[in-house]
């Protein structure tokens, strides 16, 4: 039997919006502008809620919400060089999107719309879908993480919304040159904002394979000839933060070693939350045209070479892993474990036209 009440009463999702916009050319088209605001509503959500498991299931399958969408999309597209032998054209975009779950299924607070190592992502009444909450750290009324008798942070076991997976904003910039025969093209594109949960950073620094654990590689007591330093200020880790001394919070000045430290992080979620922004170069490309006289010759009309790399370069904060990463298929996103290297691309490309 499957977990899952089926629904014989469903009602199809509907999605409606509204949208004003503008497009305007000047300088023959070497200068355009497209604009969109855009407003929209969606439904009678099909999302699986969770029941009682005393009932023999563990979900329930409903028409459980409504989601509301608005934003920007914004496209400028130049041409600032145009002559005989060269031209260079640009293409700027933008969007920018927010939601907010303004509607669940009767008095429901929260749809989990899956979970990870005990993090949910969520769909919560008044907020962002996609939100996630989990574990942070204590932290005193001054906002100063808070530190227990041993000198390590405390975790904070009432959940919290840590972050959201949906960016901020997207933009993108795409540039072709053509000087002759010869055209170069180069895109970058980006995504700010939004967060992700990062299992590979919350195991390596568990296991002391990540390169931030080399600090504090210290013990209290040394065994002789083990080549490992007395901990102090200088080789061990004082967590910055508070203590709490006879009823009053004072700045923390205990040591402690790097494995209790990053072993102490371990259960907890909010130090594994990292920043989801990056730009890419996404693709160069460098080609060349046959003239016509010689295509002719080889009896096609055109005939372009050229050597095309993708995913040249990355620039992001994110630790260890590319930030542009999908865990599953799922509507949960902004989870990551054990990613593979994103992988960098060079070819070449030979185009005929007959």
């Amino acid at each position: 039997m499957p977990n899952t009440i089926a629904n014989a009463d469903l009602m199809p999702e509907e999605t409606s919006s509204w949208e004003v916009g503008t497009e305007l050319s000047f300088l023959d088209n070497r200068l355009s502008f497209d604009a969109t605001y855009y407003n929209q509503a969606t439904r009678n959500q099909i999302l699986s809620v969770p029941v009682s498991p005393t009932t023999g299931f563990t979900s329930r399958v409903l028409n459980a919400g409504e989601v509301t969408n608005r934003g920007v999309e914004l496209l400028v597209n130049t041409t600032p060089v145009r002559t005989r032998d060269f031209e260079w054209n640009s293409t700027v975009n933008f969007a920018r999107n927010r939601n907010e779950v303004t509607e669940l299924y009767g008095d429901l607070e929260t749809v989990v719309l899956g979970s990870y190592w005990s993090l949910t992502v969520e769909a919560r009444r008044g907020e962002r879908y996609g939100s996630m909450y989990g574990n942070a750290w204590t932290r005193d009324s001054q906002g100063n993480m808070v530190v227990n008798s041993r000198g390590l942070p405390i975790r904070d076991l009432n959940r919290t919304n840590l972050g959201n997976y949906n960016p901020n904003w997207t933009g993108g910039w795409n540039n072709s040159l053509r000087f002759r025969n010869v055209d170069l093209s180069f895109l970058v594109d980006t995504k700010q904002g939004g967060q992700i949960y990062s299992v590979t950073n919350q195991f390596g620094l568990y296991a002391g394979v990540l390169e931030e654990t080399v600090r504090g590689r210290c013990l209290a007591n040394p065994p002789e000839g083990s080549g490992y330093p007395v901990c102090d200020a200088t080789t061990g880790i004082i967590v910055p933060g508070v203590k709490v001394v006879n009823g009053d919070t004072v700045p923390n000045d205990i040591v402690v070693t790097g494995q209790s430290y990053f072993g102490n992080m371990y259960p907890t979620h909010e130090p594994n939350i990292v920043d989801a922004s990056f730009v890419k170069l996404r693709e160069v490309k460098l080609g060349y045209t046959l003239p016509a006289t010689l295509a002719s010759r080889m009896r096609v009309s055109g005939a372009n070479i050229s050597l095309v790399g993708r995913n040249l370069f990355l620039w992001a904060n994110t630790p260890h892993i590319d930030p542009e990463t999908a865990f599953d298929a799922s509507n949960a996103q902004g989870l990551e474990f054990g990613q593979l290297p994103s992988a960098r691309s060079i070819g070449l490309n030979f185009t005929v036209t007959p």
